[in-house]
């Protein structure tokens, strides 16, 4: 058995390899975090567990809250979009089960000469239907990053307000998309 390739068809072969070369190189382009390395104050400690990969508010506490803090690092994905890619989806994979649990991420930036605090961005997961097994959001943003003037950082608090309630952060999310950003 033998191939015949033309000079078009190897033309569109190469091409669409190209092109997945492309998407993959863009999805190794996202900041990503795991919710168990966020700073928290030490005034909090006892207010989060931080365990293999998850953040959460103990289970055997009736009561609270803690915020953590990840610091976004510059890669290449967040300098410039890719020329089709016009935003940002930033994103958690969460728990929370219902009223008494919730888990709110900001997406902040720190301006470095004026001191200036901004939020870009912020999710809730009580903007989601509760559930007691692990479940991702994101929001599309379009966002221009300056490293070389701001610092930017994502700021989790995790609250909750009964024992049943479960209040969990397992990982969270900068990739560069083709999501639609709403006014």
């Amino acid at each position: 058995m033998s191939f015949r390739f033309s000079f078009a068809s190897t033309f569109v072969l190469l091409s669409a390899a190209l092109a997945c070369g492309q998407v993959a190189a863009q999805a190794d382009h996202s900041w990503t975090s795991i919710g168990a390395v966020g700073s928290v104050t030490p005034a909090e400690q006892g207010s989060v567990e931080q365990s293999i990969n998850w953040a959460r508010v103990p289970f055997g506490l009736a009561s609270g809250s803690a915020t953590l803090r990840y610091n976004v690092t510059a890669v290449d994905g967040l300098f410039v979009p890719p020329p089709a890619l016009s935003s940002f989806a930033f994103g958690m994979r969460f728990i929370d089960n219902g009223a008494s649990g919730r888990v709110q991420l900001r997406l902040r930036s720190y301006d470095r000469s004026t001191g200036a605090l901004t939020t870009i961005e912020a999710l809730d997961s009580n903007d989601v239907a509760p559930s007691s097994s692990a479940q991702s959001t994101f929001k599309c943003i379009a966002h221009d990053f300056d490293f070389s003037q701001k610092t930017y950082f994502v700021e989790a608090v995790l609250s909750k307000t009964a024992l049943a309630g479960r209040a969990q952060l397992g990982a969270t999310w900068i990739t560069p998309t083709t999501c639609i950003v709403s006014p």
